[in-house]
């Protein structure tokens, strides 16, 4: 199964693929196997062994312009969801929830910004800390202490490291969020959708086993993002 480890701190990704071994199957070629020619109308990402294919859609992932991340993570009582969208040069934007806990980040060049909800401030930093803080942001930078649980997940390198897969079985062809896509597999019946045409990029990684599940979109690939800082009225330098 893909599973899930999320930090108690505030929130660090972590996913494993295991239990992924043997040939393909309905099929679908296997790793190293000659399956049939790529038409021409896809990137061919059906036909290539299922390593290369993955390692494709990882590169792709890594030099997009932009992605917007949407998605939710179960770890027995751990309950995350993340709303992310990054630009290749590191700039950010995006909410993250964390055990009923909400959390908004903000990065530009090297500047971060983050905010939160009473839960979130309550927790971090005690009864009082919401009163104070309710409505502004803390400016730090992306490499301070304070910020590295978020840089973790808003560096796509770092991001890709923890989730996106690098060994399953072949699925198939299956449109997925109206996209044409191929489905690879594992053994527990989780799923992840590559784009069939154009650039290969990963569309979506879902699957469930016992208590831990997840569900996550990779959308609007190349949309341009424009951010701009909070008000100083509402920044708090840390």
């Amino acid at each position: 199964m893909i599973t899930l480890r999320a930090s108690a701190a505030l929130l660090v990704l972590g996913l494993a693929v295991a239990g992924t071994a043997g040939c393909g199957e309905d099929g679908s070629p296997s790793p190293g196997s000659s399956g049939p020619a790529a038409s021409p109308a896809t990137n061919g990402i059906d036909t290539q062994p299922v390593e290369k294919a993955l390692a494709a859609a990882r590169s792709a992932y890594l030099k997009a312009p932009t992605v917007h991340v949407r998605g939710t993570v179960a770890d027995g009582g751990t309950q995350v969801a993340l709303d992310l969208r990054t630009a290749l040069n590191g700039d950010s934007q995006g909410t993250l929830r964390l055990n009923g806990a909400t959390i908004q980040v903000l990065t530009i060049g090297k500047n971060a910004w983050f905010s939160g909800d009473r839960k979130f401030w309550t927790d971090a930093a005690g009864a009082d800390a919401y009163a104070q803080m309710k409505g502004k942001f803390v400016r730090t930078t992306r490499t301070s202490a304070e910020f590295k649980d978020f840089a973790d997940l808003i560096d796509r390198r770092q991001f890709a490291d923890n989730v996106l897969p690098d060994t399953l079985l072949p699925g198939g062809r299956q449109a997925v969020n109206g996209v044409a896509a191929y489905r690879f597999k594992d053994l527990s019946g989780a799923n992840y959708f590559v784009a069939l045409t154009g650039e290969p990029y990963p569309l979506k990684l879902a699957g469930k086993d016992g208590a831990q599940a997840l569900d996550i979109d990779f959308l609007e690939y190349g949309k341009p993002l424009k951010l701009t800082p909070p008000p100083p009225s509402k920044v708090i330098t840390g």
